[in-house]
């Protein structure tokens, strides 16, 4: 009879184990999460290095360098985006490392004026 054989690797309940598969959903979502926090990151490093080539651009190139840095924030808020709805996917008691997910404070290229 099927599953009855103790050393046979197919289960008896056919049920499923919903505590196993939820684990692998977040893992899931977790290992999506972190990689989308790092191509944020990768973008956000991106539109620093645009704002630096603007901001020493000559004269003739300024609006060159300024639509490239228009373009390095629509992929970082692209970007974001893409993070920040992978984390509301994750449940609230998903057992995850938080230090692979939770944004780290980076230091900025440029000091920010508006930061004390």
């Amino acid at each position: 009879m099927l599953g009855t054989d103790k050393t046979s690797d197919v289960r008896d309940d056919l049920e499923p184990n919903h505590s196993l598969m939820n684990h692998r959903a977040d893992k899931r979502l977790t290992d999506e999460a972190f990689h989308a926090y790092v191509e944020w990151l990768d973008e956000s490093e991106a539109v620093w290095d645009a704002y630096d080539r603007w901001a020493g651009a000559a004269h003739a190139d300024a609006a060159l360098a300024f639509g490239a840095y228009r373009a390095a924030l629509e992929r970082e808020e692209h970007a974001s985006h893409v993070y920040a709805a992978l984390m509301t996917q994750i449940p609230s008691d998903a057992q995850i490392a938080a230090e692979f997910v939770r944004p780290r404070r980076s230091v900025s290229k440029v000091p920010d004026p508006w930061r004390p």
